[in-house]
Parts: C-alpha cells; structure tokens; sequence
C-alpha cells in the first residue's frame, strides 16, 4: 500500500476512534475544555479590579501596574500560533495537560511575588500556559466530539468563557476587598488540578497524530511571536506614547515588515508553522476576517462604553461594572442555543443573522447621549451582546469545518489569534475615533476626565459607534461568503 494511502488510513481509525467517546466522557472532555476557557477569560478581567490596590502595596504607578495586563495580553497572543502548530504535532492532551500545569505554576508564582517586576514576570508564565489552552480549544472540540454535537460543545465552551469574563470582576473585587489580592492567583490552583486531573482521565489523545511529522518551524515561530508583540504593543500603547512617536511608528512599520518576512518564509518552508495553503479555501479566509471584525467592534465598545456610563451619565464604578455584566449574561442563554442550532441548520445563516444583528447595536449605540433611558442603554447592551455570542459558536463550527483534521490545531489557533488581534485593534480604533472628536471641539483630556462638555463626548461616542456600524457591514459581507462545508 503506498504510503499516502497508509497515512490516510491511520488518519481515519484514528479520528474514528477519538469520536468513539461514551456520552459519560464526551460530557466531562465538554466540560474539562469549557473550565479552560472559563480561566483563560477569567484571568483578562480578575486582575483590572485589583490593580489600584496592588499599585498601592508595591507603591508603583499606573503605568508599571497596567503591565501586570498588558504582559498577559502581549504573551498569549503571540504564543497562539506556535502552540496550535505544537497541538498537531505533539498531540492535543500533552498541550492542554502541559499548559494546565504552566498556569497553574504561574498562578502560584504570581500569587507570592515579591516585587512588581517578578509579578508581571510570572504573569507572563501565566499567560503562556494560557496560550496553550486557548490555542487548542476548537481544536480539541472538532477532534474529541462527534460532528452533530461539535456546534452544542463549541456553544458551552463560549458560554463558560462569558461567564468567566463576567465573573471576574466582582469576584475579583470580593478576594481583594475581604482577603488579599493574592487570592486572585490562589483561586486558580485549586481549579486548574481539578482540570488536570479529569483531562488526564477522560481526554483521548496521548501523542501525536497519525502523518504528522515531529518537526517544529522555530524561526517560523519567532518572526510571528515578533510581528503579534510589535502589533499589540503598537496598539495598545499608542494612545499613550502618540501614535507619531517613534516608539509606536517603528513598533507598528516593523510589525508589517515581520508579517511580510513571516508570509514569505512559510510560503517556502517545507513544513511551515501556518500552512498558507488554507488560506486559499475562501469560506476559511472569510469565516475568520468575520471574527477578527466582529470582535474589533466588541472589543472597541467594551472599552469605551465605561467612559460613556461614568462620563456622560455620571454612573459609579460599581453600578457601571453591574450594567457591564448585561453582554455576558446574554451569552449564557444564547451561545449554547446557537451552537446546537448551527449542528441542524449549519452556521453560515446563523451567522449572517448575528451580524445583521450586530449592525442593528451598533446603530442603536451610535444614538446613545445625555437623556438616553436605562432601559434604551439595557437594550442596546442585550443586543451586542446577543449578536456576539450568537455570532462565536456557529463561526467556530464553521471554520473548524472547513480545516483538514491533520491541521485543526493550526486553524484553531489562527482563529483565536484573529479574535485577540480584532480585540486590540478594535480597542485602538474606537479610542483614536473618540479621542478625535474630543480634539477637534478643544477639548483637554482633563476637561474630559471632568465632565466640562457633554456635547463633544457625546459626539465622539456617536463617530466611534457609527465605525462600529461600518465595520460590522463588512462582517456581514464576510459571513454571507463563507459556505457550510459540504
């Protein structure tokens, strides 16, 4: 027999022996890759709470604080790419057990630092362990699970993920104000052994794949680790340091030049870290351009909207970060539901539904200003989030769909690498928009912080919605040209 056919043989009794799972194990491996989105998304939002109180104890500023998130950011992005290539070589249970492990160390380490710089040091181990299990995630859903319950899984891993970006806060703010800090860090170890412990039970795959090559594309990996580093650095420091100041225009031109050394080298590379070839599958390409925009738009409102809530409404902190919640709880009842429905009916319409959706929020955003209801406020806040959550499953059941099985770990972490980028763009973006508009009616960045004009701020909230509205148009787009494989 020749050895393709050989390989393509083992490739099939392999994939159908993973999806020989009982329904006991489908459950727990469900729930085992739920619990680490639950703590990857749990650790973007537990720390911003704490950070005015850890900036007191170490006695730093907010710029050295605000690294302590920025690190995180800056790491699990970039590692997302090398891990997923990793997922498919080495195996899938080896990465996931293997970043359990790294996160759980980190979170220890973090949690008895004894100065600010071994804090954001350990974070960074943190976030690499994180990377490991964010990586691989749809991966381990299309591979582990059968195809008609992939849509189901796929929706309660993205609601556990909600729920962990919803609950880090005030569980953030409980451990800080009635134990210490340090608890945020603690909590994770007692979870992360749980997961450990039943991954390693139920979780099927011990070694790498049938076909794959133990080869790894090291340099392949750093030109990409350095293009994502100078990306997010730009992006997220731009406001700050000015976008013309050396600093961010030499990070933002060398990331174009990385990307394009990176592109380069893969289309050359024997065994390339990202095979370029899947890009040529245009529902592929579409399906993850519709994500990287639809969370360009999500990440951007959820940054600015607090500025509106404190700023133009005069909201506290504390009833901001409740009516904040409103996105997240909406995930809870739609995403499962959207992802058992894209198993019947297939996702590309379910998607289109949610960006059309999305266009709808963001016009209703656009009209937000000083008499705006609480209830108005409440409905445009249930729609993003609505049209978000209904949006992710169906995408990710769409995208995984159409990755051969020898690449899902690739094309599962180059779809988590277009949420977080879209996520910091769309952070840069609606901030440049607002801060424009500010500028343009005289406006100090301390007569803003003081509420001196509402008009400007309100204007300025009013142009960053509308490019939402226009961004979310081209998702549409992107979805209505992405096909349900066949």
């Amino acid at each position: 027999m020749p050895e393709e056919l050989k390989t393509l043989s083992a490739q099939k009794i392999f994939m159908k022996g993973l999806r020989g799972l009982g329904p006991g194990s489908q459950k727990l491996t469900i729930f085992t890759i739920a619990l680490a989105a639950f703590m990857g998304s749990l650790d973007v939002t537990i720390v911003n709470i704490s950070l005015p109180t850890i900036s007191r104890y170490f006695d730093v500023g907010t710029g050295m604080v605000s690294w302590i998130v920025l690190a995180y950011l800056l790491v699990m992005s970039s590692f997302l790419l090398a891990f997923g290539k990793i997922g498919d070589l080495k195996g899938f249970k080896r990465v996931f057990l293997a970043g359990f492990a790294i996160f759980v160390t980190g979170s220890f380490l973090c949690a008895v630092a004894p100065s600010i710089k071994l804090l954001i040091a350990f974070r960074m181990l943190q976030a690499l362990g994180a990377a490991m299990l964010t990586a691989i995630g749809p991966a381990m859903v299309t591979v582990f699970l059968p195809p008609e319950i992939r849509g189901k899984a796929l929706g309660i891993v993205a609601t556990f993920a909600s729920l962990g970006i919803a609950m880090g806060p005030p569980i953030g703010g409980l451990l800080t104000s009635f134990l210490s800090w340090r608890w945020i860090f603690f909590i994770n170890i007692p979870v992360g052994i749980v997961a450990i412990l039943i991954g390693k039970a139920v979780l099927p795959e011990a070694g790498p794949r049938p076909g794959q090559k133990a080869r790894f594309d090291l340099l392949g990996a750093a030109l990409v680790f350095l293009a994502l580093f100078c990306l997010i650095f730009g992006m997220n420091m731009g406001g700050e340091l000015g976008w013309t100041s050396p600093a961010i225009a030499g990070s933002l031109i060398g990331s174009l030049v990385l990307a394009a050394v990176f592109v380069l080298r893969e289309s050359r590379f024997s065994d390339p870290l990202v095979d370029l070839k899947l890009f040529k599958n245009a529902s592929f390409t579409s399906a993850n351009g519709a994500v990287l925009l639809v969370m360009l738009v999500y990440g951007g409102a959820v940054f600015l909207f607090p500025f509106y809530l404190e700023y133009v409404k005069g909201l506290g902190t504390d009833v901001a970060g409740l009516i904040l919640m409103v996105p997240s709880i909406a995930t809870m009842i739609v995403a499962p539901r959207a992802g058992t429905l894209s198993d019947r009916i297939g996702s590309r319409k379910i998607c289109v539904a949610a960006t059309l959706l999305c266009v709808a929020g963001f016009y209703l955003l656009s009209f937000l200003n000083v008499e705006s209801s609480k209830a108005f406020i409440f409905v445009a806040l249930v729609i993003l989030g609505v049209s978000l959550w209904m949006f992710l499953p169906p995408n990710s059941n769409l995208v995984m769909a159409q990755s051969p099985a020898e690449k899902c770990g690739v094309a599962s972490s180059l779809m988590m690498t277009a949420r977080n980028v879209g996520t910091v763009i769309g952070i840069a973006v609606f901030e440049m928009v607002f801060a424009a508009r500010v500028q343009m009616a005289g406006l100090s960045d301390g007569a803003v912080q003081g509420g001196a004009t509402l008009i400007p701020l309100t204007l300025g909230f009013h142009d960053a919605f509308l490019v939402g509205v226009g961004f979310s148009v081209l998702a549409v787009i992107l979805s209505v040209m992405a096909r349900d494989a066949g």
